[in-house]
């Protein structure tokens, strides 16, 4: 069985070093929030006040929750290329093994 399967390692590399990037700005910024949130006091007291600081800290969460979704998707990224290598490395083996098998019949 001849297989030819061009594998773009250079792009998946490309892409894994992204996510990885973007993952870090986006702890950045977290954490950044995170530093900079007044707290309920500096909202005021009252009703108000406190739907201000739980919408502020509901803000804080969904953007973590995003660094961690993007550091998942980094994870598979990193995966699928390893897998890839895997992947286009078995095919190079039997490639020069069907090379190898017709150079000895010809």
């Amino acid at each position: 069985m001849n297989s030819h399967v061009l594998v773009d390692t250079d792009g998946m590399v490309r892409l894994a070093q992204h996510f990885a990037a973007a993952s870090t700005q986006l702890d950045g910024i977290t954490g950044t929030i995170e530093d900079r949130n007044p707290g309920p006091s500096s909202f005021g007291h009252g009703p108000a006040a406190d739907s201000a600081n739980r919408a502020y800290l509901s803000m804080t969460g969904q953007i973590s929750e995003g660094c961690n979704r993007l550091a998942q998707l980094s994870l598979r990224a990193h995966e699928a290329l390893q897998h890839g290598g895997i992947i286009y490395r078995r095919i190079e083996e039997e490639n020069t093994q069907i090379a190898s098998r017709l150079a000895s019949q010809a």
